[in-house]
């Protein structure tokens, strides 16, 4: 299959699964900068080896929802705009709600649900005056 992509800037959210390296050099080979977010410095260590070969635009920043000034961060360093915002975060709450312990159920739901929301209403109010720009969930 061939990708093509058009613009300058990806987010991509927990872009150091296998999917986002995937993802990333193909951007980066076709000029776009994948911005790859992470929350453990062994993620972005990941992330920077694997595009080590890509002589295109790339960076890694770092990213943690339950953080929201590390949101306001990454969002205030995207200057050129954004064109894709990629989600790949996945949290692992396996547990079954009704015998969960209600601050863990909190933290889940605020990091989850409420910054998630918080982070694609800054992504749209990036996109929205440039007319452009997709938001794509990847979810198991």
């Amino acid at each position: 299959m061939n990708l093509t992509f058009s613009g300058k800037t990806a987010l991509l959210v927990g872009g150091s699964c296998e999917l986002g390296l995937a993802l990333a050099p193909l951007l980066s080979n076709q000029g776009i900068c994948p911005v790859i977010a992470c929350r453990r410095p062994e993620s972005m260590e990941r992330a920077k080896q694997a595009m080590a070969g890509c002589s295109g635009p790339h960076r890694t920043v770092f990213l943690d929802l339950a953080q929201p000034q590390s949101l306001d961060l990454v969002f205030s360093s995207l200057e050129n705009g954004m064109d894709y915002l990629v989600d790949f975060a996945q949290e692992d709450y396996e547990s079954l709600v009704a015998s969960a312990d209600h601050d863990t159920v909190k933290d889940y739901m605020g990091t989850c649900v409420s910054a998630r929301s918080l982070m694609l209403k800054k992504a749209a109010r990036i996109m929205m005056p440039q007319k452009r720009g997709r938001l794509v969930l990847v979810s198991s």
